[in-house]
């Protein structure tokens, strides 16, 4: 099981949905209320993870090997190398160092072998260089092979500049990574978790406090580990009609390092924030996912169920505290999981099926205590509920859409008015 902390994915779309101010001074009710996903420019400040199995040529070697990079950037591993003059394929051992300072990133590694086979003694080392210029969009690489078998022994070195970065690792470099940040707030303190992700999909979890400036209008969280060898800072935060909007994230992580400046947030609307929290809560045993991972199955069918409204605070008669989430589908491939996120960014949070089927309903209530209208302000406030259902062939259905409504109010105010059945009455 994923730790929920690990999850969200990007949404595809650039839409930055309006997210709570972080603490705007002059209304404490645009408190930072949850989550925002930011993603950073991999041209400009990479994190680079070369770890992965490859066969590939070194000089008049061939290499087969897996290479792990640890979050401090030590390298490591293990390899088989071939070359004509060894008398069979030999294992050896890597290790190396990754490091990098914003958008330059070198790799050092290194394979040594021996063996001893009768009265035949074999020993030697194969390594590389690899400079990486991602703003450039190429990399140098310096290779050497030194091969003793007995009294013969075999020294090359080459070297080759300025190549194509699609040509280094299969293909496979890709420095963009995310920053999965959640924050809370007591007075001008912030508290915050965050989850740092590799193109590779490799996370780091933090946690984290910090404070806001009303002299500067700014913010800044300063974060501690999980692992070792990974730092996070967000600087110089700038909060907007529509969520952060400037700012410096200062990071290491896998031996690289730097101040990005140059990246995008998507943030959710603060009602959206609340019931996303509490439901990623209530359903523990999930994940998060990106629907636009997955491929769609318009043949999957959905029934997302009409508006539903919940009270948590209590006092409106015939409007309950529990939100009635309830998601009907037909499938070609049984359905393993249902997937729901309030609003059009944010969270998208699968529930695994205790029974996957062909068709049936999916019923997910949602439990709302009243500090779920904490730092919102007194009225009814309506959020798009977006379903998907998932099958076991690994595709999805297209959104089904429905409204929800939190209220935190009564019905004398007019967003109530507007939005609850006219039979609700005040107490």
């Amino acid at each position: 099981m994923r730790d929920r902390s690990r999850a969200p994915a990007l949404a595809p779309a650039l839409v930055a949905a309006l997210l709570v101010g972080l603490l705007a001074p002059a209304a404490r009710a645009n408190a930072p209320l949850g989550h925002t996903d930011i993603a950073v420019d991999g041209g400009v400040n990479p994190i680079i993870d070369p770890s992965g199995t490859r066969t590939e040529p070194l000089l008049s070697a061939t290499i087969e090997y897996t290479m792990t990079v640890d979050s401090a950037g030590r390298v490591g591993g293990t390899g088989e190398i071939s070359h004509p003059i060894l008398p069979n394929p030999l294992p050896c051992e890597l290790e190396g160092r990754l490091r990098g300072r914003g958008s330059d990133v070198e790799l050092r590694w290194s394979c040594s072998f021996k063996e001893r086979t009768g009265d035949t003694k074999v020993r030697g080392k194969a390594s590389e260089r690899i400079r990486i210029d991602v703003e450039a969009d190429t990399y140098d690489r310096d290779a050497q092979l030194d091969i003793r078998v007995d009294r013969e022994r075999l020294r090359e070195r080459g070297s080759e500049e300025r190549r194509p970065l699609s040509e280094l690792f299969g293909g496979s470099v890709d420095g963009g990574w995310t920053v999965a940040l959640d924050v809370s707030t007591a007075g001008r303190e912030l508290t915050a978790t965050a989850t740092q992700r590799t193109s590779t999909n490799r996370a780091f979890a933090f946690a984290g406090k910090g404070s806001f400036s009303e002299r500067k209008d700014q913010s800044r969280i300063d974060f501690k580990a999980v692992e070792k060898g990974v730092t996070l800072k967000l600087d110089k935060l700038v909060t907007g009609p529509f969520g952060l909007e400037a700012g410096e994230i200062r990071y290491r992580a896998l031996g690289q390092s730097g101040k990005a400046v140059d990246w995008l947030a998507f943030g959710e609307n603060p009602v959206a924030a609340q019931l996303n929290g509490f439901f990623r809560a209530a359903y523990g045993g999930g994940q998060a996912i990106d629907p636009a991972a997955l491929p769609v199955d318009p043949a999957i069918l959905l029934d997302p169920g009409g508006p539903t409204a919940a009270d948590p605070i209590g006092g409106i008669d015939g409007i309950p505290a529990e939100l009635e989430v309830t998601v009907g589908f037909t499938a070609p491939d049984p359905v393993t999981a249902v997937a729901i996120r309030f609003g059009p960014t944010g969270t998208t949070w699968s529930v695994p099926l205790a029974a996957p089927a062909g068709s049936g309903s999916a019923m997910l209530p949602l439990p709302l205590p009243p500090e779920a209208c904490n730092g919102l302000s007194i009225g009814c406030h309506q959020v798009d509920r977006f379903s998907y259902a998932i099958t076991a062939a690994g595709t999805i259905s297209p959104a089904g859409v429905s409204a929800a409504t939190l209220v935190c109010g009564s019905c004398e105010d007019g967003t109530c008015q507007a939005l609850l059945p006219a039979s609700c009455s005040a107490p």
